[in-house]
């Protein structure tokens, strides 16, 4: 995406890099397919924080709240359940807080550490590890 920008002189919007990499999933496709899925998070000025889903047919979605993996199977009901449009960053934490009590009770090969994070206008970073 940087080389992207630099060669092309602009800088891309979350939304941009999302259209990216599913036009380039979408030609690997014809070619020589990828098997991933994947989740793009960002924060733009003009309109705020976004998150995309993009899969390994190239279909790609705007999305409020997602998972990836066997976990999300467990978690992405009661994502749903609990998000509303102003949540405010404790009610994210308390939300990610029950998914991973979720998965850690449901999923077998369930990992023991999970880090959360933070993408808003001042970068990214760690706000939790549970």
């Amino acid at each position: 995406m940087r080389l992207y920008s630099y060669r092309n002189g602009v800088d891309m919007s979350t939304k941009a890099v999302a259209n990216l990499t599913r036009k380039e999933l979408a030609t690997a496709l014809r070619k020589s397919p990828y098997h991933t899925n994947l989740l793009i998070a960002g924060w733009d000025e003009h309109c705020g924080p976004s998150l995309y889903w993009c899969d390994y047919l190239a279909t790609m979605h705007s999305q409020n709240i997602a998972g990836n993996g066997y976990g999300s199977y467990f978690v992405l009901s009661l994502f749903d359940k609990m998000w509303k449009k102003d949540l405010s960053q404790e009610d994210a934490l308390e939300m990610m807080k029950k998914g991973v009590k979720e998965v850690k009770a449901r999923l077998v090969t369930a990992p023991p550490k999970y880090i959360v994070k933070v993408i808003d206008k001042d970068g990214t970073r760690t706000v939790a590890e549970l």
